[in-house]
């Protein structure tokens, strides 16, 4: 009897109890403060990819005219302008932060980037991914051409260069295009706002398999990136297991095979 009263003394003691570590909510302006650099970071994303693109193209229709240009020129051009994307994010944040300065949020990044600056980030996103995927989709044409007219091994390679640009607009790019496009074509519909938040959440799950994707794309399809990965992580790559090594050396060298010119016999 003595034991059921403790227990009820205890529950009734510690069943509205919060610890006091504990932070569920939390002011937006101090939530965009202490997050706007990671947001300065993200505003760089959709930008960056585009130039990538940009970079394979010119590489693919002048590479001539590409290996002469003055690189630190090239690359300090592209870094200014996804830098100053990166600052037009953070004053629409802060904008943000002026207008919901009183709201409390649970602090995610779902959360943190609305209003103007979500309006800001959602749509140059979708936009700007849809213009990448339409220069990925240009590369593979102009690649394809080069492929039809082209030896044996240089069609190999570009034969490899085609499943990797199909890998990058599927993965790499897919998760974006289906979470910006949710955010700007079908939240404004959904008037309960959990539900909104909850399917922002959802289709931001393909969006961070997407930002992790690149690593693997360019590891499974790729000799010379694969090799960079070995060199660099040594110590994760020696403790492969020998099937997965062989594997690796079976898809190299078949490829090798691939790239060697095939003999052709002639009857007389």
């Amino acid at each position: 009897m003595s034991v059921d009263l403790n227990n009820n003394s205890l529950y009734a003691e510690f069943k509205d109890a919060r610890p006091s570590w504990a932070l569920n909510f939390i002011e937006y302006r101090m939530a965009a403060t202490i997050t706007s650099l990671s947001v300065f970071g993200m505003g760089g994303i959709a930008i960056s990819m585009f130039f990538t693109g940009i970079d394979r193209l010119f590489c693919v229709v002048a590479a001539e005219m590409h290996s002469k240009i003055d690189k630190r020129l090239y690359l300090g051009t592209i870094t200014i302008i996804c830098a100053i994307f990166c600052a037009m994010l953070i004053y629409t944040l802060f904008l943000t932060a002026q207008l919901l300065a009183g709201v409390m949020i649970t602090g995610c990044i779902v959360d943190i980037v609305q209003g103007p600056s979500g309006n800001f980030f959602a749509l140059t996103t979708l936009y700007i991914n849809l213009v990448t995927s339409a220069v990925y989709a240009i590369v593979g044409i102009a690649v394809r051409m080069k492929t039809a007219s082209s030896i044996a091994p240089q069609s190999a390679t570009n034969r490899r260069i085609l499943r990797c640009l199909f890998a990058i607009i599927a993965l790499n790019m897919g998760g974006y295009i289906l979470n910006t496009g949710y955010v700007v074509l079908l939240r404004p519909a959904i008037t309960w706002p959990v539900t909104a938040w909850f399917w922002q959440v959802i289709t931001a799950i393909p969006l961070n398999i997407s930002a992790a994707s690149n690593g693997p794309i360019l590891y499974f399809t790729s000799s010379e990136y694969r090799r960079e990965f070995h060199s660099a992580f040594p110590c994760v790559f020696q403790k492969a297991s020998k099937p997965t090594q062989r594997m690796l050396k079976t898809i190299t060298l078949k490829r090798k095979v691939a790239d060697m010119p095939k003999l052709k016999i002639h009857s007389f």
